[in-house]
């Protein structure tokens, strides 16, 4: 009897906490926001990507200040070798070359 009085003020805290003193959104906003998917926000916060996201229940908080992050596999500008510019210098017909 006691612990379901317990289980009972314990979710009723819980549900006064998330409407009154959250400031923030849940993922599907989250994910209109950034424009991609909800699996994608859902990934980010398992992952642990989003600062000061946390889960209740099964669903994901995340703060309306919250950044979308950045790709992991985002294509990165690959540095300019010497072979790359001797290549352009012959393409283009370049005198005075190596």
């Amino acid at each position: 009897m006691l612990f379901m009085l317990w289980s009972i003020i314990t979710f009723l805290f819980n549900l006064a906490w998330q409407r009154v003193l959250w400031n923030g959104t849940r993922f599907p906003v989250s994910a209109k926001k950034w424009n991609v998917s909800e699996r994608s926000v859902r990934s980010y916060c398992a992952q642990g990507r989003v600062n000061g996201a946390f889960l209740t229940g099964k669903t994901w908080n995340i703060p309306e200040s919250a950044e979308k992050p950045e790709r992991v596999n985002k294509r990165k500008e690959e540095p300019i070798t010497l072979l790359d510019i001797l290549k352009e210098q012959k393409a283009s017909k370049y005198s005075g070359g190596i």
